[in-house]
C-alpha cells in the first residue's frame, strides 16, 4: 500500500556506528533512540515483537509490555498488518533492504498517519546486536539465526506527520514567495558582496534577455552596463558602505533609456551587510513627461516675457521670439522669414547671431521667391513642419545651400499661421540631439502665441498712435483757438472796454447814462480776463515763455487762489530745455491732478512736486484728502485719471494711483527726458 506524502513534509535521518566488542552497544542505542525501533521473529504464522523501544509503543499507543504481550503484527497493526507481513517475507527471502517513504497507516489512536520505514535482513551468528545500527528514522533490519535462516526481522518506524507538515509549509511559503517576487514587474536581484547575482526574479531574465540559471553567479555591473567594475555612483556600492537605502537614475544608451536603480542592503545575525537587494525600474516614461512639462513650462514662461514686452515693435518682438524659439529647442541656429502669399516671397527678418558668425556668404540675399527655395521653403508648398535629422544626406528636395553658408546637421522649420494665411516661416538647426513631434508642437505653439501677440500689440500700437494724433491735433487746435482769442477776441474786447471808458469821461458825472458806461466798462474788463484765462487754459502759452517749472508754480497758485486749497509746490533739480512734449504732458497731468482734489477729496492741503532723476521726471501730486479703493473703480466711467494715463503712455512713461479710504491720494508720473508724442 504506498500513498505519495504532502509536498511539505520533511525527511532527515542520521546514522551512528554503535559497533563494539559489547553485545549491549545496539541495545543501548536503541533504547536511547527517538525513533521508534522493534525486532520481529519469523513465526510459522506471521511475524512477532521479539523486542521494541519505549518509541515505537509511543508510535502506537501503546506501552512497551503491552507491546511485547501482543506482539503479533497483525494485532498491533490491524490495517497495515498484511502489506508489512509481505513486504517482511520478500525482504527476509531476498535479503535486500526495502524502504518506503510514503506508508499511510490507519486506526491508530492519533488517527491516521503516514510513516517512512525501511525493513532490512541481518546475519546474527553471534546472537542478536552483533551488527548494530543507530537509525534515527525508521530503520528495520531482519535477524538470522546461526545457520542464515531467517528468525526475525527489525524495523524502526517514526510518526514524521509534523515534520513533513512543517516541512510541506515551509515549501509552499517558499513557493509562494517565489511566486510572489516573479510578480513583481521590474527587474529585482539579491547581490552578494561581491556584485554577484544569487538570486533573481522572471523580470530580471527579461530585463538581460537571458537565463535566469544564466544570471546566477553573474555581475550586474557586467551584465548591465558591460564593465569589469561598478559605474561611479553606483547605489549598491554606496548602499554597502552607508547601510541604507541609495537609488540613481541614469541613462542607458543601449536601451535609450532612463533607469532608477536602486539598493537596499541585507544584514546577517551580526548587523554586518551581506548583500544588497537591486531594483531596477523603467523611468523613460516619467522623464518624458517631465521633459515635456519643463518645455511647456519654458515656452509658456516665453510666451508671458514677451507678452509683459514693453515694446511695441514687431520687430523687437520677432528677435525676443527668434532667441526664444532657440532656447526653446536647444538649437544652436535660427531665423525668421515674413512671408507675403500674394507675392510667394520670403522676406529675412533676422538670422541669430551664431549664423551670423558661421555664416561667410558675400552679400546674401534678404527677399526670397518660394519657387527659388529649396527644402526649406516646403514648409510652405506643404503648409506643415518639415523635420530633418540628418540634413548632410541626399533629399530630393534639396537644392543645396551657397558656399560660405552656415553647416547644419538637423533642421526644423515650420510656417506662422494667421486667419489661415502663412505670414511667417521660422527655421531652426543643430540641435545636438533628434528634432521631435514635441519639438514641432511646442515650437508651433509659441510661435502662435507670439504672432497673436504681436498682432495684439500691433492693434495697440494703431490705438495708441491714433489717440497721440488725436492729442496731438487738440493740443493744435487748443493752441490755434487760443491765440485767435489772445490775439484778436481779447484785443476787441480791449478796445470796447478803451471806448466804453472814453464815453464815461464825456458823459456828465450826474447823468445816469455815465453809470451805466461804467458798469460796460468793467464788465468788458473782467470779460477780457476771462477771455485771457480761457486761452492759457486752452495753450499754457507760459509753457513756452517760462519753461516747465515756473508754469507749474504759476498754475498752482491760480488753483488755490481759484480753489482756496493750499498748494505746496516743490521742484527740485529740473533741468532747462526739457522737451516740449513732455513739459506739456506733465503740465497737462498736473492740471487734471488739481482737478480732481478740488472735485473729489475736500482736502484743504495738497502737495505737488517735480523731481529729477538721471533719465527722468517724477511728478507727484498728493492729497489728504477722501481717497478711494482703486480696485472698486476700475471700469467706472471717467475720464481723468484715464486721461492721465493716456498722456503719460505717449510719451513713454509710467503713471500709477495709490489710495484707500479716508487716507488721501498719491498720484505719480515718470517721464523719460527723451519723450515723444506719436
Amino acid at each position: 500500500m504506498r500513498t505519495l506524502l504532502p509536498r511539505e513534509s520533511l525527511v532527515v535521518t542520521n546514522a551512528r556506528d554503535c559497533t563494539g566488542p559489547e553485545p549491549g552497544n545496539w541495545r543501548v542505542f536503541a533504547e536511547e533512540s527517538l525513533a521508534g525501533i522493534a525486532i520481529f521473529e519469523q513465526e510459522a504464522d506471521g511475524f512477532r515483537v521479539r523486542w521494541a523501544n519505549d518509541s515505537f509503543g509511543n508510535l502506537l499507543g501503546l506501552s512497551r509490555e503491552v507491546v511485547l504481550l501482543n506482539g503479533e503484527l497483525h494485532r498491533l497493526l490491524p490495517s497495515a498488518g498484511d502489506d508489512l507481513a509481505e513486504i517482511f517475507r520478500r525482504v527476509a527471502t531476498a535479503g535486500e533492504p526495502y524502504e518506503q517513504a510514503d506508508y499511510h497507516v490507519r486506526g491508530l489512536p492519533n488517527g491516521s498517519v503516514r510513516w517512512r520505514f525501511s525493513v532490512s535482513r541481518i546475519q546474527d551468528p553471534g546472537g542478536p546486536g552483533s551488527l548494530l545500527f543507530q537509525v534515527i528514522e525508521h530503520v528495520g533490519q531482519p535477524v538470522a539465526g546461526n545457520g542464515g535462516e531467517s528468525l526475525e526481522q527489525r524495523a524502526s518506524i517514526r510518526d514524521i506527520t509534523e515534520l513533513r507538515r512543517a516541512e510541506g509549509q515551509r515549501e509552499e511559503a517558499s513557493e509562494e514567495w517565489q511566486t510572489t517576487f516573479d510578480a513583481i514587474k521590474d527587474p529585482v536581484m539579491i547581490l552578494d558582496r561581491e556584485f554577484k547575482i544569487v538570486r533573481g526574479n522572471t523580470a530580471t531574465a527579461a530585463f538581460f534577455n537571458v537565463p535566469l540559471e544564466t544570471l546566477l553567479g553573474s555581475s550586474c555591473h557586467t551584465l548591465a552596463h558591460g564593465t569589469p567594475s561598478p559605474f561611479q555612483g553606483c547605489p549598491f556600492a554606496k548602499a554597502m558602505k552607508t547601510k541604507t537605502h541609495e537609488e540613481s537614475e541614469f541613462h542607458d544608451p543601449r536601451r535609450d533609456a532612463w533607469l532608477l536603480v536602486t539598493a537596499d542592503p541585507l544584514f546577517g545575525r551580526g548587523g554586518e551587510v551581506t548583500g544588497v537587494v537591486h531594483s531596477i525600474k523603467d523611468i523613460t516614461a516619467r522623464k518624458r513627461a517631465e521633459a515635456a512639462y519643463r518645455i511647456e513650462e519654458k515656452r509658456l514662461r516665453s510666451v508671458i516675457e514677451i507678452a509683459q514686452q514693453k515694446t511695441n515693435s514687431l520687430g523687437e518682438l520677432l528677435d525676443k521670439a527668434l532667441d526664444e524659439a532657440i532656447a526653446l529647442s536647444a538649437s544652436k541656429l535660427g531665423y525668421i522669414y515674413y512671408y507675403s502669399e500674394e507675392q510667394q516671397e520670403f522676406t529675412l527678418h533676422a538670422w541669430s547671431k551664431e549664423v551670423m558668425r558661421e555664416c561667410n556668404i558675400r552679400n546674401p540675399a534678404n527677399v526670397y521667391q518660394l519657387d527659388k527655395t529649396g527644402l526649406w521653403g516646403e514648409a510652405v508648398r506643404q503648409r506643415q513642419p518639415i523635420v530633418v535629422n540628418d540634413f548632410p544626406a541626399p533629399h530630393p528636395m534639396k537644392k543645396g545651400y551657397p558656399e560660405g553658408h552656415a553647416p547644419l546637421y538637423r533642421y526644423m522649420t515650420l510656417p506662422v499661421f494667421c486667419d489661415g494665411r502663412i505670414v511667417a516661416v521660422v527655421g531652426v538647426a543643430n540641435k545636438e540631439t533628434d528634432y521631435t513631434d514635441m519639438d514641432v508642437h511646442q515650437l508651433t505653439l509659441m510661435m502662435d502665441s507670439i504672432w497673436e501677440i504681436a498682432e495684439r500689440k500691433l492693434a495697440e500700437e494703431a490705438v495708441r498712435k491714433l489717440a497721440g494724433q488725436l492729442l496731438t491735433a487738440q493740443e493744435a487746435e487748443r493752441c490755434r483757438i487760443a491765440r485767435e482769442m489772445h490775439d484778436d477776441l481779447t484785443q476787441r474786447i480791449a478796445v470796447l472796454a478803451i471806448e466804453a471808458g472814453k464815453l464815461e469821461q464825456e458823459a456828465d458825472s450826474s447823468d445816469p447814462l455815465s453809470g451805466k458806461l461804467r458798469e460796460i466798462k468793467d464788465q468788458l474788463i473782467h470779460l477780457s480776463q476771462d477771455v485771457h484765462a480761457l486761452s492759457r487754459q486752452l495753450h499754457p502759452s507760459i509753457l513756452d515763455d517760462l519753461g516747465l517749472v515756473d508754469a507749474m508754480r504759476s498754475e498752482c497758485a491760480r488753483f488755490s487762489q481759484r480753489e482756496g486749497i493750499s498748494v505746496r509746490y516743490t521742484p527740485q533739480d529740473i533741468p532747462p530745455g526739457i522737451p516740449k512734449e513732455v513739459a506739456l504732458c506733465l503740465y497737462r497731468i498736473a492740471q487734471e491732478g488739481l482737478r480732481n482734489i478740488a472735485k473729489h477729496s475736500t482736502a484743504q492741503e495738497a502737495r505737488v512736486s517735480l523731481t529729477a532723476t538721471d533719465d527722468s521726471i517724477l511728478l507727484s501730486i498728493e492729497d489728504t484728502g477722501l481717497g478711494f479703493s482703486p480696485a472698486q473703480s476700475q471700469g467706472k466711467p471717467g475720464l481723468g485719471l484715464a486721461s492721465m494715463e493716456e498722456r503719460a503712455r505717449l510719451i513713454g512713461g509710467e503713471f500709477s494711483v495709490r489710495s484707500e479710504p479716508g487716507q488721501g491720494t498719491l498720484v505719480e508720473v515718470w517721464a523719460p527726458y527723451s519723450g515723444k508724442m506719436p
